[in-house]
C-alpha cells in the first residue's frame, strides 16, 4: 500500500420521498438473497468480506449489485450477481455480506437501488478510493472498500456510521469517508428525522458531505457536481458498513 494516502469512501443518493420507520429500541434486520451467484468469490487480507446494513421502512426493496472501478460485475453468462429483500412489517432494514473479491475483481464499490411505491427510488454510489482518485490504490495487492474498513478498525462490533438524507425532489450527495470517519456523528437512531442546513453543497455539521442537485462524477479529489444544492435536508436513514 502506498506509504501516505487518503482513502474515501464515496456515496451519491437521489430519493424522492420521507421514509418511516418502526419505533423499536433494538433495530432488526432481514438478511437479503444472493440472486445469481458468481462464478467464483473470496477474500484476501486487504480484500475481506464487506458487511452491509440499512435502516429502511417496510415494504422498500433494496437491490445491490457489486462493483469494480465503477462497472458492476458479471458472471460467465452475462447474469449480475445480486442481492435483494424486501423489508418486512417484523424487520427495521436489510443486511447482506458482500465477499471482497467476486469473479477475480475486486469488489471496490456497491451500486444500490431502492423501490418503494410509498417511499420513491433511490440510487446509491459507495466507493474507497486514494488521494489520487484511484479506485484501487496498491502498490502490491488491489485494496477495496472492505481492506479499508478493516485498516481503520471497522469489524465486527465496530461498525461505520454514515447518514442517508432527502429532500422534496430530487438529491445527489458524496461524502470523504477520511473526513466524516474523523469528524462525523454516530448516533444514527436519535437522529433519524433530523433536519440540516446546506449552503452551496455543504454543512459544517456533515463534514465531508458535498450535495447537488445533478449527479456526482469523479475527479482527482472525490466528488464534484455541476450544481451545488442550498436548502434543508432530512437524515431519513443511514448505513452501517464493517467487516466480518
Amino acid at each position: 500500500m502506498k506509504s501516505v494516502r487518503k482513502v474515501a469512501k464515496n456515496f451519491q443518493l437521489i430519493i424522492l420521498a420521507m421514509l418511516f420507520y418502526s419505533t423499536s429500541a433494538s433495530a432488526s434486520y432481514i438478511t437479503a438473497k444472493l440472486i445469481n451467484p458468481p462464478n467464483s468469490s473470496g477474500f484476501s487480507r486487504a480484500n475481506p468480506a464487506i458487511h452491509v446494513k440499512q435502516r429502511l421502512p417496510v415494504g422498500d426493496t433494496m437491490t445491490a449489485t457489486m462493483t469494480s472501478n465503477g462497472v458492476v460485475i458479471t458472471n460467465n453468462d452475462g447474469t449480475v450477481p445480486t442481492y435483494q429483500e424486501t423489508v418486512t412489517d417484523v424487520h427495521d432494514g436489510v443486511q447482506f455480506v458482500m465477499p471482497g473479491i467476486v469473479n477475480n475483481k475486486i469488489v471496490t464499490d456497491i451500486f444500490q437501488t431502492h423501490s418503494n411505491p410509498t417511499v420513491g427510488n433511490g440510487i446509491l454510489q459507495a466507493a474507497a478510493f486514494n488521494n489520487e482518485g484511484d479506485l484501487t490504490p496498491s502498490l502490491v495487492e488491489f485494496e477495496g472498500l472492505g481492506g479499508w474498513l478493516a485498516e481503520n478498525g471497522y469489524v465486527s462490533g465496530n461498525p461505520l456510521a454514515v447518514p442517508d438524507f432527502i429532500i422534496c425532489g430530487d438529491i445527489f450527495y458524496g461524502v470523504d469517508l477520511s473526513i466524516w470517519a474523523a469528524a462525523g456523528f454516530s448516533n444514527m437512531e436519535s437522529r433519524l428525522g433530523q433536519t440540516f442546513a446546506i449552503t452551496n453543497g455543504r454543512s459544517d455539521a456533515l463534514p465531508g458531505f458535498l450535495f447537488g442537485t445533478s449527479a456526482m462524477f469523479f475527479n482527482g479529489d472525490g466528488w464534484e457536481t455541476a450544481s451545488l444544492f442550498t436548502g434543508t435536508v432530512t437524515l431519513d436513514s443511514y448505513h452501517e458498513f464493517d467487516v466480518p
